[in-house]
């Protein structure tokens, strides 16, 4: 079981299936991590910002979450990342203006474009599904709707939707 406590279920599923929109060698992994102390899930795509985080910040290394573009392309849209310094929560979005609120409104610092997603459904692409714990301010990220329930069900998470679709690992 991953340190957050969610069992990790098959992150692929028959209706995830198909053929990629671009060659999957032009993707790249998005890292997970969660800090059990600040109880934060942190997403990037630098394996040298994930070791930092782990050596330094005292996160866990969760594995591959999905995968992504580093880089803009054809039909992608920024993954904006935000940070809150008072709760240590890292959220993310494809949405200006909802960012914009994270910042202006909650006390959240801008960090900039964590990746490149889809906005909608593509062939061979999988929903980021979306939840927040109220109690923590956590954002938890997932392609897995197992994953998802159990947040929701056991650990106080709220169902917030997709966030975006991205490539199945």
């Amino acid at each position: 079981m991953p340190s957050s406590g969610y069992p990790v279920q098959s992150r692929v599923s028959s209706a995830q299936t198909g053929a990629p929109q671009t060659p999957s060698g032009s993707t790249t992994a998005l890292l997970r991590m969660y800090n059990p102390v600040s109880r934060d899930h942190l997403y990037t795509t630098s394996a040298a910002e994930r070791d930092d985080a782990v050596a330094e910040f005292g996160y866990v290394d969760e594995g591959v979450a999905c995968h992504v573009f580093a880089t803009a392309g054809t039909g992608t849209t920024p993954l904006l990342r935000v940070y809150k310094p008072a709760t240590g929560d890292h959220f993310y979005t494809i949405s200006a203006s909802e960012r914009d609120n994270a910042v202006a409104t909650h006390g959240y610092v801008d960090e900039g474009v964590a990746c490149h997603v889809f906005p909608s459904a593509g062939t061979g692409t999988t929903p980021l599904l979306r939840v927040h714990k109220p109690a923590t301010g956590d954002h938890f990220y997932t392609i897995s709707a197992s994953d998802r329930d159990n947040a929701v069900a056991t650990h106080g998470y709220v169902d917030e939707g997709v966030a975006c679709h991205v490539y199945p690992n």
